[in-house]
Order: structure tokens, then sequence, then C-alpha cells
């Protein structure tokens, strides 16, 4: 009888092993697909700028999405302006059902054909932002960021209720900082930046040596992009705005992460996109993810422009150089390409196609994802803005689809 019990006893203990062993591959496992989905992602944007989420052309996307599919895409970025989904934001949400309605059927269709859907959530602006909000001053003002945080988890929760899973979701920091020309006429963001100067470093006379300036702590002003004399320091009064914005998207969103993070469970994804804190530096080391890290993966936005990069290799220099930064800094943190492309304003469709080839190539070589900004040519905005499509308003594929097309079927053999 001893030795029976004692068997059992074994057996039982194998049994528990065996169970937390499963636990634990659960748990790894969960880290590697995080990894996988977001390292194997070919994105592109879907948008048609002259059309709002209440007003979907169904038909028009389950073709698109085929299109897509074919040349190798596997998932697809919409774009998500606030105001389609809530004409007002503040003293009351006001809902637009249909625009909702119409989101949740396209995730459905999208996960039916065995896709995933990248989900921003920060777009506003003019034209774009509910009544109760001011896109200047929005991240700063707690009761708008309040508004927009009650907006972005009712959404989130909506979109979970129907049943799909194939969902990543992004904060980000475009359109989110203190509109840079404009802080100084809004009492919030002066006491706002003052209050950042005061907590790094409340001795007057370290940033009045700093930006060259003689402020006093009363008149103390955040930087506008002009100079009061030639003794003022550009760059470092450039910085610090960077460095004061940084720190409320680290605060805001970062708070606001943990509690998506807290309705999502395994359900969904959610990322912070960087678009120059961390690519360009343009903080000086400082950085918009919260040192308890509540994101599951990062991206970047990355275009090239003669301006900034004056050649094609140079762009592909700094984008490795991006890469690396990144995977350095945050090392376990999976890494997407997550807006990228060219317009056809300043370059021919030849360029355009060899920009995205060569941007493309390096996210199969380095092992991070990449979202192509955009399907289609447009009608809304100015030339640049309508001109990033891979095909043309009246579906004509551009070089860059055919260059795009083969790259991608080639990494499926």
């Amino acid at each position: 009888m001893k030795n029976k019990i004692k068997v059992l006893f074994v057996v039982i203990s194998y049994f528990q092993s065996l169970l937390l062993a499963v636990d634990i591959v659960k748990s790894n496992g969960s880290e590697i697909a995080v990894r996988q989905i977001i390292e194997s992602t070919r994105s592109i944007t879907y948008y048609n700028g002259e059309i709002s989420w209440a007003n979907f052309d169904y038909s028009r996307f389950e073709s698109t999405i085929k299109e897509m599919q074919d040349m190798g895409a596997n998932t697809i970025w919409f774009v998500l302006p606030w105001i389609d989904f809530q004409a007002q934001a503040l003293p009351e949400p006001q809902w637009n059902e249909k625009a909702v309605e119409n989101l949740n059927n396209a995730i459905t269709i999208v996960q039916t054909q065995g896709m995933r859907v990248m989900l921003p959530l920060c777009y506003l602006g003019k034209g774009w932002s509910p009544k109760g909000i001011d896109p200047n001053v929005w991240t700063a003002d707690k009761d708008m960021y309040q508004a927009f945080g009650l907006y972005a988890k009712t959404l989130i929760t909506r979109l979970l209720q129907n049943g799909n899973d194939n969902m990543s979701f992004l904060l980000y920091g475009e359109g989110c900082y203190p509109s840079f020309h404009r802080t100084r006429e809004y009492q919030i963001t002066v006491k706002s930046f003052r209050k950042w100067c005061r907590d790094n470093n409340d001795d007057i006379n370290f940033w009045n040596s700093r930006w060259g300036t003689c402020y006093k702590w009363d008149n103390l002003l955040p930087f506008t992009g002009k100079t009061a004399s030639d003794k003022e320091n550009t760059q470092n009064l450039l910085a610090d705005y960077w460095r004061w914005s940084s720190s409320i998207i680290c605060e805001r969103h970062g708070s606001l992460a943990h509690e998506i993070r807290g309705i999502i469970g395994n359900k969904a994804l959610i990322g912070y996109h960087d678009d120059a804190i961390i690519a360009k530096d343009w903080g000086g080391g400082v950085t918009p993810i919260p040192k308890d890290n509540p994101y599951q993966f990062l991206s970047f936005a990355h275009y090239y422009t003669l301006h900034e990069y004056g050649s094609l290799d140079k762009f592909v220099l700094q984008t490795n150089d991006v890469i690396t930064k990144f995977k350095k800094l945050y090392p376990e943190m999976p890494l997407g390409i997550f807006e990228t492309g060219l317009c056809e304003q300043d370059f021919d469709r030849n360029n355009q196609a060899n920009v995205i080839s060569e941007i493309a190539h390096i996210a199969e070589r380095k092992d991070v994802g990449i979202n192509i900004w955009m399907w289609q040519d447009h009608i809304t905005g100015d030339k640049c803005q309508q001109t990033f499509g891979l095909i043309t308003q009246n579906g004509k594929k551009k070089p860059a689809y055919l260059m795009l097309h083969k790259i991608w079927q080639k990494g499926n053999n």
C-alpha cells in the first residue's frame, strides 16, 4: 500500500511539474508570439482622406484587402481621426455609433482574411479634433487628456467585445506635444514648462546660463522658435522644449498604456510609436518611454527627404543607425518601422520605388516590422500628402508597388 501511495505521489508530482512547464511555455510563448507578430509585420496604410468612418465603403475595402494580400501584406494600418468617432468629447462625449460599427466590421473582415490591423489612437489636429479638445494643448490639460483616455479605453473595450484578436493599438508623440509655436499663448503650457524647469533645477541662473536669457521665475517662457537676441542659445532652448514635451508624453501616455494593458489582457497589443524624440534624439537622450515600460512593442516614423538626408545612401545609413539605437536602448522590445514611404512631390516614381525597396530590404535583414504609407493616392491635403500611394487614384500600379510585391513575395518563398 505504501508503495502504491509512493507511486501515486510520484505520478501526481510529475503531472504537477508538467502543468507548471505548460504554464511556463505559455508565458514564454506569449512573449515569442508578440515578437513574431511585430517583426514579421508587412503593413500598408489604408486611407481615403475624403471619406469618414461613418461612410465607410465596404466593397472598395474588401477588394483592396485581396490586392494587399496578393502583394504580400499581412497587416493594415487604419487612420482613425478622433472626430470620426466622437463629434464631442467635452463636457460629455457624443459617440458616432455608425463609425464604431463600421470600424468593428472592417476589423472583422480583416481578421476573416487572416490579417491583422494597426490602430493608432491619437489622430487629432485641425479638423480632426472633437468639440471640447484643443489640439494645441490637449496633453497638458488634465481634463482634455482624461477625455481622450476615456475615449481610447471605451473604443478599445467595444472593439474587443466584437471578438476580434488581431489588433495592435498605438500611442505616439506626433500631434500630442504642446504646439511648438503656440506654447506661450496658454497659461497651462507656460505653467507646465516652468514647473518642469523647477523640478529639474530650481536655480534660475542655471537656465539663464543654459539659454543665454535673463528670466525670473515669474516671467520664464517656453521656446517658440524665435529668439529675442543673438545671445540666446537656440539649440538648448529647442532641446529643452523637446525634453519638456517628452516628459508630458511619458507621464500621460505611460499611465494610460498601463490601463490599456489591463483592458486588453492577451487579446491585443499596445505599442508606442516614436516620431523624433528617440529616433532623431531631439531631446538629447530623454525618452517618452516610462521606466516601468507598459508597452509590448516600439516603432518609429522614418521618411526620406532631400532636405534632411541629401542622398539615399545617407538615408540608408541613418535607418540602420536608428534601428541599432532602439535595440540598444530597448533590447527586449520588438521593433517596427511603422511609418515610412515617399511622396512624389520632390521625386519621381522610380525614386519612390528605390526608397521603398531599400527600407523593405532593411526591415527584412534587421528583423523589424514595416508599414508603408500608403496604399493609394487620394485628393486630400497637399501634393505630397496626396501622392504617397503604391497605386494611383485610378488604380494604376506604380513602380513602388511592383518592387515591394517582388520583395515581399520572395520573402514568403
